[in-house]
């Protein structure tokens, strides 16, 4: 048996994903680096998409926490996953591969297997089609891993030996990436390593008991909660110049404490019925879409803009903009909802005898 979805952290996904759409656009027009360097945006567009796994994490444990080993409950979930990520993965793969071609860069047989099957979050994360495509293909390793590790958090005596086992692969990690010199283009291969995101799924499900309690709390001390936390992120650890300070040092550790803590303040909250929780609440439906499509859109209009030789500055990012919003809600329409229900179609007919 599963439990329905988690609204506060649907909006938080999408305001993560909205956030790094604005973190991509202002580095590519060049307004990222700017007069305050743009920090605030860099640390949304390197721990927004920590928040997705840790929000991925506690999703998994919380609405899957009742799943038996069985194997046919295991090969259920991973069908549900796979209908749920494929279809628009997919499709935005396509697209990118047409947008290599015309601009003259080859892929590699290699590559092209990897990402149509997800085996490429294993061993080469940097080589997704797809901008920003590395966080699904580790995401698809966290998913292929779950069983075993619901099988460990159930168990007390190997519940906290997956925590620090996770943490010591991120002190590794971190410290590799410490050694390595350069910015944060050279150091990209290891950092998308599912070594270093791993303790951010793993810790977002063992989140999840807390909301029960935080729950009990009084509704003003829960936003007094969640509002601290997002003054500490946005106010935290003044820092210039590449990105590669923040994942570096004590900085990883307390954006590591912060992102979580978000996730887990979140949980329990809720907006109130309107036209913002509205949005709000479209904005974590098409969330998924808003991540994938955003590059392509951005490319898209840069593409035909330079076709009519045409020149908008950093007003191109205002037209994709708002061409993501609409392409992200006709793909959660017309893409992600139809493979969802075929996802359970396929599920129906293998329960069938």
């Amino acid at each position: 048996m599963t439990r329905d979805r988690i609204e506060a952290l649907d909006i938080l996904r999408g305001l993560m994903a909205l956030g790094l759409m604005i973190y991509h656009y202002a580095g590519w027009t060049g307004l990222l680096e700017g007069p305050a360097g743009g920090l605030l945006l860099k640390k949304i567009g390197l721990y927004g998409v920590e928040i997705f796994f840790c929000i991925s994490g506690f999703s998994m444990f919380y609405v899957y926490g009742d799943m038996r080993g069985t194997l046919q409950d295991v090969r259920a979930f991973w069908l549900k996953r796979f209908f749920r990520i494929a279809p628009l993965y997919y499709g935005c793969a396509l697209v990118s591969l047409g947008y290599k071609h015309l601009a003259g860069k080859s892929v590699s047989w290699g590559d092209l297997a990897g990402n149509f099957t997800f085996t490429f979050g294993v061993y080469a994360p940097s080589h997704s089609l797809v901008v920003g495509g590395w966080s699904i293909g580790v995401e698809m390793v966290f998913y292929a891993l779950f069983p075993l590790l619901l099988w460990g958090v159930r168990r007390p005596g190997t519940r906290w030996g997956l925590v620090l086992l996770s943490a010591l692969a991120l002190v590794l990690v971190e410290r590799r990436l410490a050694l390595m010199e350069g910015g944060m283009p050279d150091l990209w291969p290891s950092y998308v390593a599912p070594a270093n995101h791993l303790f951010f799924f793993l810790l977002g499900g063992l989140g999840v008991p807390l909301r029960k309690r935080l729950g009990r709390w009084p509704s003003r001390a829960k936003a007094a909660v969640l509002l601290g936390l997002v003054a500490a992120f946005i106010g935290a650890a003044d820092v210039h110049g590449d990105e590669v300070v923040l994942v570096l040092g004590w900085h990883r550790y307390l954006y590591v404490l912060l992102s979580v803590g978000l996730v887990w303040a979140a949980a329990p909250c809720a907006v109130a019925a309107g036209w913002v929780r509205t949005s709000l609440v479209w904005l974590g439906d098409v969330s998924y879409a808003l991540y994938l499509v955003h590059p392509i859109a951005y490319f898209g209009v840069s593409l035909v803009l330079a076709k009519l030789h045409l020149a908008l500055g950093p007003g191109v990012a205002v037209v994709a903009g708002a061409l993501t919003l609409g392409l992200s809600s006709l793909a959660f329409r017309h893409i992600e909802k139809p493979g969802m229900a075929l996802g359970r179609k396929a599920l129906g007919a293998m329960a069938r005898p």
